[in-house]
Protein backbone atom coordinates (compact mmCIF):
# COMPACT_ATOMS: atom_id res chain seq x y z
CA UNK A 1 0.00 0.00 0.00
CA UNK A 2 2.63 2.51 0.61
CA UNK A 3 4.34 2.24 -2.41
CA UNK A 4 1.08 2.66 -4.40
CA UNK A 5 0.49 5.40 -2.37
CA UNK A 6 3.99 7.00 -2.25
CA UNK A 7 3.35 6.72 -6.79
CA UNK A 8 0.04 7.93 -6.53
CA UNK A 9 2.09 11.65 -4.63
CA UNK A 10 4.77 11.22 -7.16
CA UNK A 11 2.68 11.43 -9.93
CA UNK A 12 0.31 13.82 -8.58
CA UNK A 13 3.60 15.99 -7.46
CA UNK A 14 4.68 15.87 -11.28
CA UNK A 15 1.61 16.82 -12.08
CA UNK A 16 1.63 19.92 -10.58
CA UNK A 17 5.39 20.59 -11.57
CA UNK A 18 4.55 20.44 -15.28
CA UNK A 19 1.60 22.85 -14.81
CA UNK A 20 3.39 25.24 -12.72
CA UNK A 21 6.65 24.80 -15.48
CA UNK A 22 4.05 25.65 -18.60
CA UNK A 23 2.05 28.89 -16.95
CA UNK A 24 5.76 30.00 -16.04
CA UNK A 25 6.58 29.15 -19.82
CA UNK A 26 3.94 31.26 -20.64
CA UNK A 27 4.41 34.28 -18.95
CA UNK A 28 8.36 34.13 -19.69
CA UNK A 29 7.05 34.43 -23.71
CA UNK A 30 4.37 36.77 -22.64
CA UNK A 31 6.25 38.85 -20.91
CA UNK A 32 10.33 38.84 -20.22
CA UNK A 33 12.87 39.00 -22.54
CA UNK A 34 14.89 35.58 -23.73
CA UNK A 35 18.07 35.36 -25.40
CA UNK A 36 15.97 34.22 -28.28
CA UNK A 37 14.76 37.66 -28.21
CA UNK A 38 17.72 39.19 -28.49
CA UNK A 39 17.94 37.90 -31.74
CA UNK A 40 14.30 37.81 -33.23
CA UNK A 41 11.22 39.97 -32.81
CA UNK A 42 7.73 38.32 -32.48
CA UNK A 43 5.34 39.38 -34.61
CA UNK A 44 2.87 36.88 -34.49
CA UNK A 45 1.70 33.51 -32.64
CA UNK A 46 0.22 30.95 -35.53
CA UNK A 47 -0.45 28.13 -32.97
CA UNK A 48 -0.20 27.24 -29.37
CA UNK A 49 -0.42 23.84 -27.72
CA UNK A 50 0.74 22.07 -24.78
CA UNK A 51 3.92 21.50 -26.23
CA UNK A 52 5.09 25.14 -27.33
CA UNK A 53 4.31 27.58 -29.58
CA UNK A 54 4.79 28.67 -33.28
CA UNK A 55 5.57 32.51 -34.51
CA UNK A 56 6.22 34.49 -37.41
CA UNK A 57 9.32 36.31 -36.61
CA UNK A 58 11.93 39.00 -37.79
CA UNK A 59 15.16 38.83 -37.30
CA UNK A 60 16.81 41.86 -35.58
CA UNK A 61 20.27 43.44 -34.34
CA UNK A 62 20.67 46.19 -32.39
CA UNK A 63 20.70 48.78 -35.25
CA UNK A 64 17.57 47.57 -36.13
CA UNK A 65 15.96 48.47 -32.74
CA UNK A 66 17.70 51.62 -32.71
CA UNK A 67 16.41 52.92 -36.20
CA UNK A 68 13.29 54.49 -36.21
CA UNK A 69 12.71 54.68 -39.93
CA UNK A 70 13.38 50.78 -40.09
CA UNK A 71 10.28 48.95 -41.07
CA UNK A 72 9.21 45.22 -39.79
CA UNK A 73 8.37 44.38 -43.41
CA UNK A 74 11.67 45.33 -44.26
CA UNK A 75 13.55 42.68 -41.87
CA UNK A 76 13.99 38.98 -42.73
CA UNK A 77 10.63 37.11 -41.80
CA UNK A 78 10.81 33.15 -40.53
CA UNK A 79 8.99 30.87 -38.79
CA UNK A 80 10.20 29.74 -34.97
CA UNK A 81 8.85 26.36 -33.29
CA UNK A 82 9.38 26.93 -29.66
CA UNK A 83 9.43 23.42 -27.63
CA UNK A 84 9.27 23.41 -24.25
CA UNK A 85 11.81 21.33 -23.21
CA UNK A 86 9.86 19.12 -20.10
CA UNK A 87 6.62 18.78 -21.53
CA UNK A 88 5.13 15.56 -21.02
CA UNK A 89 4.70 15.44 -24.73
CA UNK A 90 8.50 16.25 -25.50
CA UNK A 91 11.51 14.37 -25.36
CA UNK A 92 14.95 16.42 -24.93
CA UNK A 93 16.93 13.82 -27.08
CA UNK A 94 14.15 13.86 -29.58
CA UNK A 95 14.54 17.34 -29.56
CA UNK A 96 17.99 17.54 -30.40
CA UNK A 97 17.43 14.69 -32.95
CA UNK A 98 15.24 16.66 -34.75
CA UNK A 99 17.81 19.26 -34.90
CA UNK A 100 20.51 17.38 -36.36
CA UNK A 101 17.83 16.26 -39.37
CA UNK A 102 16.83 19.46 -39.91
CA UNK A 103 20.60 20.60 -40.92
CA UNK A 104 21.44 17.75 -42.94
CA UNK A 105 18.40 17.31 -45.04
CA UNK A 106 18.16 19.68 -48.48
CA UNK A 107 15.76 18.87 -50.76
CA UNK A 108 13.04 21.36 -52.83
CA UNK A 109 10.16 19.70 -51.27
CA UNK A 110 11.55 19.36 -47.40
CA UNK A 111 11.29 22.67 -45.14
CA UNK A 112 14.81 24.78 -44.93
CA UNK A 113 16.00 25.41 -41.61
CA UNK A 114 18.14 27.96 -40.88
CA UNK A 115 18.99 28.31 -37.01
CA UNK A 116 19.02 26.97 -33.68
CA UNK A 117 18.50 28.10 -29.87
CA UNK A 118 18.36 26.53 -26.79
CA UNK A 119 17.77 27.83 -23.33
CA UNK A 120 17.11 26.90 -20.20
CA UNK A 121 13.30 25.78 -20.64
CA UNK A 122 13.05 25.75 -23.93
CA UNK A 123 14.24 24.73 -27.43
CA UNK A 124 13.38 27.45 -30.70
CA UNK A 125 13.81 25.95 -34.12
CA UNK A 126 13.84 29.04 -37.13
CA UNK A 127 12.97 27.63 -40.30
CA UNK A 128 11.72 29.46 -43.67
CA UNK A 129 8.21 30.91 -43.26
CA UNK A 130 5.80 29.61 -45.55
CA UNK A 131 2.63 31.46 -46.51
CA UNK A 132 -0.19 29.65 -47.61
CA UNK A 133 -1.98 26.77 -45.71
CA UNK A 134 -1.45 22.87 -44.60
CA UNK A 135 -3.17 20.58 -47.16
CA UNK A 136 -6.08 20.00 -44.52
CA UNK A 137 -6.96 23.45 -44.40
CA UNK A 138 -6.96 23.64 -48.13
CA UNK A 139 -8.79 20.65 -48.97
CA UNK A 140 -11.13 21.72 -46.01
CA UNK A 141 -12.14 25.16 -46.86
CA UNK A 142 -11.54 24.71 -50.66
CA UNK A 143 -12.65 21.36 -51.42
CA UNK A 144 -11.88 18.27 -52.79
CA UNK A 145 -9.16 18.28 -55.51
CA UNK A 146 -9.53 17.01 -59.18
CA UNK A 147 -6.91 13.64 -59.71
CA UNK A 148 -4.57 16.16 -61.99
CA UNK A 149 -4.35 18.18 -59.14
CA UNK A 150 -3.52 15.67 -56.52
CA UNK A 151 -1.36 13.71 -58.65
CA UNK A 152 1.23 16.96 -59.13
CA UNK A 153 1.05 17.33 -54.96
CA UNK A 154 1.69 13.66 -54.26
CA UNK A 155 4.10 13.41 -56.69
CA UNK A 156 6.20 15.98 -54.99
CA UNK A 157 5.51 14.57 -51.71
CA UNK A 158 7.42 11.28 -52.70
CA UNK A 159 10.04 12.63 -54.29
CA UNK A 160 10.56 14.51 -50.71
CA UNK A 161 9.70 10.84 -49.06
CA UNK A 162 12.21 9.31 -51.15
CA UNK A 163 15.07 11.63 -50.57
CA UNK A 164 14.27 11.20 -46.80
CA UNK A 165 14.53 7.60 -47.64
CA UNK A 166 17.20 7.46 -49.12
CA UNK A 167 19.51 9.18 -46.26
CA UNK A 168 17.91 7.19 -43.53
CA UNK A 169 15.13 9.17 -42.44
CA UNK A 170 11.51 8.15 -41.55
CA UNK A 171 8.84 10.51 -41.19
CA UNK A 172 6.50 8.55 -39.33
CA UNK A 173 3.67 11.39 -39.24
CA UNK A 174 2.83 12.14 -42.97
CA UNK A 175 -0.69 13.42 -42.93
CA UNK A 176 -2.42 16.60 -44.77
CA UNK A 177 -1.78 18.57 -41.80
CA UNK A 178 2.19 18.52 -42.28
CA UNK A 179 2.37 19.18 -46.06
CA UNK A 180 2.35 22.70 -46.54
CA UNK A 181 0.98 24.14 -49.99
CA UNK A 182 0.97 27.86 -51.49
CA UNK A 183 -2.84 29.08 -53.07
CA UNK A 184 -2.21 28.05 -56.21
CA UNK A 185 -0.68 24.85 -54.88
CA UNK A 186 2.78 25.11 -57.05
CA UNK A 187 4.80 25.33 -53.75
CA UNK A 188 5.23 22.63 -51.75
CA UNK A 189 7.04 21.61 -48.22
CA UNK A 190 7.43 18.64 -45.70
CA UNK A 191 7.07 19.74 -42.57
CA UNK A 192 7.32 18.91 -38.68
CA UNK A 193 10.35 16.30 -38.01
CA UNK A 194 9.32 16.12 -34.52
CA UNK A 195 8.42 12.51 -34.64
CA UNK A 196 10.96 11.88 -37.40
CA UNK A 197 14.24 9.45 -36.61
CA UNK A 198 17.18 7.84 -38.59
CA UNK A 199 16.82 4.37 -39.28
CA UNK A 200 19.36 1.79 -40.59
CA UNK A 201 18.12 -0.29 -43.81
CA UNK A 202 17.21 -3.25 -41.97
CA UNK A 203 16.38 -1.79 -38.74
CA UNK A 204 12.50 -2.42 -37.29
CA UNK A 205 11.52 0.47 -34.99
CA UNK A 206 9.23 -0.46 -32.47
CA UNK A 207 8.11 2.87 -31.00
CA UNK A 208 4.15 3.83 -31.30
CA UNK A 209 3.97 7.01 -32.51
CA UNK A 210 1.85 8.89 -35.48
CA UNK A 211 -1.70 9.74 -35.78
CA UNK A 212 -4.14 6.75 -35.77
CA UNK A 213 -5.85 7.88 -38.93
CA UNK A 214 -2.56 7.67 -40.84
CA UNK A 215 -1.04 5.17 -38.61
CA UNK A 216 0.25 1.47 -40.71
CA UNK A 217 -0.61 -2.14 -39.50
CA UNK A 218 2.82 -2.22 -38.54
CA UNK A 219 3.09 0.89 -36.34
CA UNK A 220 0.62 -0.24 -34.27
CA UNK A 221 1.97 -3.82 -34.22
CA UNK A 222 5.15 -1.98 -32.95
CA UNK A 223 7.36 -3.38 -35.87
CA UNK A 224 8.06 -1.06 -38.35
CA UNK A 225 10.14 0.57 -40.71
CA UNK A 226 9.90 3.62 -43.91
CA UNK A 227 7.16 1.91 -45.54
CA UNK A 228 4.60 3.20 -43.03
CA UNK A 229 5.27 6.20 -44.58
CA UNK A 230 4.18 5.08 -47.49
CA UNK A 231 0.72 3.69 -45.93
CA UNK A 232 0.25 7.20 -44.46
CA UNK A 233 0.59 8.70 -48.17
CA UNK A 234 -2.11 6.26 -49.55
CA UNK A 235 -4.86 7.44 -46.60
CA UNK A 236 -3.25 11.58 -47.70
CA UNK A 237 -4.09 10.63 -51.42
CA UNK A 238 -7.81 9.40 -50.49
CA UNK A 239 -8.31 11.84 -48.95
CA UNK A 240 -7.45 14.74 -51.34
CA UNK A 241 -9.21 13.68 -53.59
CA UNK A 242 -12.47 12.72 -51.93
CA UNK A 243 -12.34 14.52 -49.11
CA UNK A 244 -13.02 11.21 -47.00
CA UNK A 245 -10.81 9.07 -45.11
CA UNK A 246 -10.87 5.39 -46.48
CA UNK A 247 -11.49 3.96 -43.30
CA UNK A 248 -13.27 4.47 -40.09
CA UNK A 249 -12.40 5.26 -36.67
CA UNK A 250 -14.79 4.37 -33.88
CA UNK A 251 -12.35 5.45 -31.44
CA UNK A 252 -9.32 8.09 -30.75
CA UNK A 253 -6.16 5.92 -30.73
CA UNK A 254 -4.76 3.57 -32.98
CA UNK A 255 -7.09 0.36 -32.08
CA UNK A 256 -10.04 2.14 -33.29
CA UNK A 257 -9.11 2.66 -36.71
CA UNK A 258 -10.61 -0.34 -39.03
CA UNK A 259 -8.18 -1.06 -42.01
CA UNK A 260 -9.58 -3.24 -43.97
CA UNK A 261 -8.97 -2.12 -47.59
CA UNK A 262 -12.12 -4.02 -48.86
CA UNK A 263 -13.91 -1.87 -46.89
CA UNK A 264 -12.50 1.23 -49.21
CA UNK A 265 -15.77 3.10 -50.51
CA UNK A 266 -14.39 3.80 -54.62
CA UNK A 267 -16.87 5.63 -56.39
CA UNK A 268 -15.98 8.49 -58.27
CA UNK A 269 -11.84 7.16 -58.63
CA UNK A 270 -10.10 6.43 -61.72
CA UNK A 271 -8.97 2.71 -61.90
CA UNK A 272 -5.42 4.08 -62.26
CA UNK A 273 -5.51 6.04 -58.85
CA UNK A 274 -7.55 2.90 -57.61
CA UNK A 275 -4.41 0.81 -58.40
CA UNK A 276 -2.10 3.19 -57.20
CA UNK A 277 -3.99 3.73 -53.40
CA UNK A 278 -4.06 0.04 -53.25
CA UNK A 279 -0.29 0.06 -53.87
CA UNK A 280 0.29 2.16 -50.76
CA UNK A 281 -2.01 0.52 -48.66
CA UNK A 282 -1.19 -3.11 -48.85
CA UNK A 283 -1.24 -4.40 -45.01
CA UNK A 284 2.13 -6.16 -45.50
CA UNK A 285 5.05 -3.82 -45.94
CA UNK A 286 6.71 -6.18 -48.10
CA UNK A 287 4.19 -5.59 -50.78
CA UNK A 288 3.46 -2.06 -50.82
CA UNK A 289 4.97 0.24 -52.98
CA UNK A 290 8.11 1.75 -51.94
CA UNK A 291 8.45 6.02 -52.40
CA UNK A 292 10.74 5.01 -55.59
CA UNK A 293 8.81 2.22 -57.16
CA UNK A 294 5.49 4.59 -55.98
CA UNK A 295 6.81 7.23 -58.36
CA UNK A 296 6.97 5.51 -61.47
CA UNK A 297 3.17 4.66 -61.24
CA UNK A 298 1.30 5.25 -64.62
CA UNK A 299 -1.21 7.59 -62.35
CA UNK A 300 1.12 9.55 -61.61
CA UNK A 301 1.57 12.92 -63.94
CA UNK A 302 5.10 13.91 -64.43
CA UNK A 303 4.19 16.53 -67.33
CA UNK A 304 5.28 19.30 -64.89
CA UNK A 305 8.96 18.72 -65.58
CA UNK A 306 10.97 19.75 -67.98
CA UNK A 307 11.93 16.57 -70.77
CA UNK A 308 15.30 17.30 -72.40
CA UNK A 309 18.31 17.84 -70.37
CA UNK A 310 19.34 21.32 -69.51
CA UNK A 311 22.68 21.77 -71.09
CA UNK A 312 23.43 24.85 -69.57
CA UNK A 313 22.97 24.01 -65.99
CA UNK A 314 24.98 20.50 -66.59
CA UNK A 315 27.81 22.46 -68.31
CA UNK A 316 27.74 24.76 -65.27
CA UNK A 317 28.13 21.60 -62.54
CA UNK A 318 31.30 19.76 -64.79
CA UNK A 319 33.13 23.17 -65.22
CA UNK A 320 32.69 24.50 -61.76
CA UNK A 321 36.07 25.66 -59.53
CA UNK A 322 35.61 25.84 -55.82
CA UNK A 323 35.98 28.97 -54.65
CA UNK A 324 36.90 29.99 -51.01
CA UNK A 325 35.28 28.37 -48.08
CA UNK A 326 33.97 32.02 -46.95
CA UNK A 327 32.07 32.11 -50.36
CA UNK A 328 31.25 28.67 -50.36
CA UNK A 329 29.32 28.99 -47.28
CA UNK A 330 27.66 32.14 -48.17
CA UNK A 331 25.84 31.19 -51.30
CA UNK A 332 25.11 28.05 -49.91
CA UNK A 333 23.41 30.37 -47.17
CA UNK A 334 21.96 32.71 -50.08
CA UNK A 335 20.37 30.59 -51.94
CA UNK A 336 18.22 28.67 -49.03
CA UNK A 337 16.83 32.41 -47.82
CA UNK A 338 15.72 32.53 -52.04
CA UNK A 339 12.19 32.75 -52.48
CA UNK A 340 11.16 29.53 -54.01
CA UNK A 341 9.60 31.72 -56.90
CA UNK A 342 12.64 32.63 -57.83
CA UNK A 343 14.13 29.24 -58.04
CA UNK A 344 11.63 27.55 -60.03
CA UNK A 345 13.58 27.47 -63.21
CA UNK A 346 16.97 25.98 -61.16
CA UNK A 347 14.37 23.46 -59.24
CA UNK A 348 12.69 22.12 -62.47
CA UNK A 349 16.64 21.59 -64.19
CA UNK A 350 17.47 19.77 -60.89
CA UNK A 351 14.70 17.52 -60.79
CA UNK A 352 15.91 16.70 -64.57
CA UNK A 353 19.27 15.80 -63.98
CA UNK A 354 18.56 13.83 -60.05
CA UNK A 355 19.29 10.55 -60.29
CA UNK A 356 16.57 8.23 -59.97
CA UNK A 357 14.32 10.91 -57.30
CA UNK A 358 16.82 10.38 -54.54
CA UNK A 359 17.76 13.76 -54.21
CA UNK A 360 20.92 14.22 -56.13
CA UNK A 361 22.56 14.88 -59.07
CA UNK A 362 24.88 11.60 -60.05
CA UNK A 363 28.08 13.50 -61.36
CA UNK A 364 29.21 10.89 -63.24
CA UNK A 365 26.30 10.25 -65.39
CA UNK A 366 26.54 13.73 -66.34
CA UNK A 367 29.96 13.47 -67.48
CA UNK A 368 29.17 10.32 -70.03
CA UNK A 369 26.06 12.76 -71.29
CA UNK A 370 28.25 15.34 -72.12
CA UNK A 371 30.50 13.27 -73.69
CA UNK A 372 28.66 11.33 -75.73
CA UNK A 373 26.18 14.35 -77.10
CA UNK A 374 28.24 17.63 -76.33
CA UNK A 375 31.55 17.11 -77.61
CA UNK A 376 32.27 20.92 -77.30
CA UNK A 377 32.06 21.15 -73.52
CA UNK A 378 35.10 18.17 -73.30
CA UNK A 379 38.10 20.54 -73.23
CA UNK A 380 36.11 22.92 -70.34
CA UNK A 381 35.47 20.30 -68.42
CA UNK A 382 36.95 20.23 -65.09
CA UNK A 383 38.69 17.20 -64.53
CA UNK A 384 39.38 17.96 -60.72
CA UNK A 385 36.03 17.55 -59.90
CA UNK A 386 36.19 15.52 -57.18
CA UNK A 387 32.41 15.09 -55.93
CA UNK A 388 30.22 12.77 -57.50
CA UNK A 389 27.07 13.68 -55.92
CA UNK A 390 25.42 16.96 -56.50
CA UNK A 391 22.65 18.24 -53.81
CA UNK A 392 20.10 20.99 -54.21
CA UNK A 393 21.64 23.55 -52.27
CA UNK A 394 25.27 22.91 -54.10
CA UNK A 395 23.39 22.63 -57.22
CA UNK A 396 21.76 26.48 -57.02
CA UNK A 397 25.21 27.56 -55.92
CA UNK A 398 27.25 26.33 -58.63
CA UNK A 399 24.39 27.94 -61.09
CA UNK A 400 23.70 31.14 -58.89
CA UNK A 401 25.17 33.63 -61.43
CA UNK A 402 23.82 36.76 -60.53
CA UNK A 403 24.15 39.58 -57.67
CA UNK A 404 22.21 39.25 -54.58
CA UNK A 405 18.99 41.06 -53.62
CA UNK A 406 19.39 43.05 -50.46
CA UNK A 407 17.30 40.86 -48.22
CA UNK A 408 18.58 37.77 -48.97
CA UNK A 409 21.97 38.75 -48.29
CA UNK A 410 20.93 40.84 -44.99
CA UNK A 411 19.73 37.35 -43.47
CA UNK A 412 23.08 35.81 -44.01
CA UNK A 413 24.74 39.20 -42.39
CA UNK A 414 22.55 38.46 -39.45
CA UNK A 415 23.16 34.92 -39.22
CA UNK A 416 27.18 35.31 -39.56
CA UNK A 417 26.76 38.02 -36.96
CA UNK A 418 26.68 36.25 -33.20
CA UNK A 419 27.08 39.23 -30.98
CA UNK A 420 24.17 41.18 -33.17
CA UNK A 421 26.02 44.44 -33.06
CA UNK A 422 24.83 44.92 -36.55
CA UNK A 423 28.62 44.58 -38.03
CA UNK A 424 30.60 41.57 -38.81
CA UNK A 425 33.96 41.06 -37.30
CA UNK A 426 36.82 38.26 -37.87
CA UNK A 427 35.62 37.09 -34.55
CA UNK A 428 32.04 36.89 -35.44
CA UNK A 429 32.84 34.95 -38.87
CA UNK A 430 35.40 32.30 -36.70
CA UNK A 431 32.47 31.75 -34.31
CA UNK A 432 29.74 30.83 -37.10
CA UNK A 433 31.96 28.83 -39.13
CA UNK A 434 33.12 26.36 -35.72
CA UNK A 435 29.63 26.18 -35.32
CA UNK A 436 28.63 24.42 -38.19
CA UNK A 437 31.79 22.48 -38.30
CA UNK A 438 33.75 24.44 -41.18
CA UNK A 439 37.14 24.95 -40.69
CA UNK A 440 37.92 28.55 -41.70
CA UNK A 441 41.35 30.04 -40.67
CA UNK A 442 41.51 33.97 -39.04
CA UNK A 443 44.01 34.23 -41.75
CA UNK A 444 42.18 33.04 -44.60
CA UNK A 445 39.13 35.54 -43.04
CA UNK A 446 41.57 38.72 -42.85
CA UNK A 447 42.99 37.58 -46.53
CA UNK A 448 39.07 38.52 -47.46
CA UNK A 449 39.01 41.84 -45.21
CA UNK A 450 42.45 42.93 -46.52
CA UNK A 451 41.51 42.25 -49.90
CA UNK A 452 38.10 44.31 -50.09
CA UNK A 453 40.46 47.45 -47.74
CA UNK A 454 38.46 47.23 -44.90
CA UNK A 455 38.43 47.11 -40.96
CA UNK A 456 38.36 44.76 -38.58
CA UNK A 457 34.49 45.28 -39.04
CA UNK A 458 32.50 45.58 -41.55
CA UNK A 459 29.01 46.89 -42.00
CA UNK A 460 26.08 45.19 -44.36
CA UNK A 461 26.84 47.69 -47.15
CA UNK A 462 30.75 46.72 -46.96
CA UNK A 463 29.47 43.14 -46.56
CA UNK A 464 27.35 43.36 -50.02
CA UNK A 465 30.19 44.86 -51.63
CA UNK A 466 32.06 42.03 -50.99
CA UNK A 467 29.67 39.13 -51.48
CA UNK A 468 28.53 40.50 -55.24
CA UNK A 469 32.65 41.40 -56.18
CA UNK A 470 32.98 37.80 -55.07
CA UNK A 471 30.26 36.38 -57.03
CA UNK A 472 31.47 38.09 -60.55
CA UNK A 473 34.68 36.85 -60.39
Amino acid sequence: MGVNASTKNDQKFIEIYRNRLKQKLNDCYEYKKTEFEKYYKTLSVVKRNENGIIRKVVRVNRLDRKDPLKSENDLPAFAVKTVYKYSEHSSLNNLIREKEMLKIVDHPYVLRFFDYIEEQYSIHFVTELLEGSNLHQFVTQKGKLDEAQAASLVCKILKGLNYLHTHYIIHRDIKPENIMVSGDLEQLKIIDFGLSRFILPKEKVTCRVGTPLYMAPEVVAKKYGVKCDLWSLGVLTYFLVTGNYPFTCSRKHEEGVNRDIDSIVWEGISCDLKDFIKGLLQPKPSKRFSAEQALSHVWLDFSNFPASIPIKETSNILNYRAKNVFLEETLQLLVKTLPQTKLKTLTEAFFCLEEASKGYVNVSNLKKYLLNFCSSSKKAMNKNLKMNRVYFSEFLTMNFKEAADDQSLEIVFKLYDNDNDGYLSLDDLEWYFNSVGKSLQHTELFEVFCENSLSDKVDFGQFKTIINNLISQ
